[in-house]
């Protein structure tokens, strides 16, 4: 009986976990076509008009930054007080070098990075920040993000 009750709460936190994935997949998707066309549409801007043009182009965007693999960054809406600062040493409240973990990212090519506990600047409120980097420019890259819900134990599913 004991055996039947385990399986039954193994199968009971599976389904959930499914589901949680299956609510936030809808909302995923939808952010990660909207980063991704932004990041397309900057890096032909970059291609087509160079990196310095482009910095003072972006320089008012609400959704892209831009850095460099020394740690620089030239366009930074969410901390535009840091913007030709080096943050290359910087480290998250859980002690991520979250700059360097942007700049491997960016010279592997590219890609998403996990999401990670954040303040939302336009609600004041904490929330799962998912982080998407492409490579441009030599040793530039460029960046955008969406925000989304923890599950209920505040944990970033994605």
């Amino acid at each position: 009986m004991k055996n039947l009750i385990k399986i039954f709460s193994l199968l009971i936190l599976v389904i959930y976990c499914f589901s949680v994935n299956a609510s936030n997949s809808g909302i995923a998707d939808t952010n990660q076509v909207r980063v991704i066309t932004v990041i397309k549409k900057a890096e032909r801007y970059i291609r087509n008009n160079g990196i310095e043009k482009s910095i003072a182009e972006f320089k008012n965007s609400n959704d892209i930054f831009i850095g460099n693999y020394s740690g620089i960054f030239f366009v930074s809406p969410l901390h535009p007080e840091l913007i030709g600062k080096s943050q290359f040493n910087y480290k998250d409240p859980s002690g991520v070098l979250v700059v360097q973990e942007e700049i491997n990212k960016a010279k592997s090519g590219g890609g998403w990075l996990n999401g990670r506990w954040r303040k939302d600047s336009l609600t004041g409120k904490y929330q799962c920040r998912r982080i998407y980097i492409r490579p441009v420019a030599k040793n530039y890259f460029i960046g955008s993000w969406y925000h989304y819900s923890s599950d209920k134990q505040g944990i970033c599913l994605i």
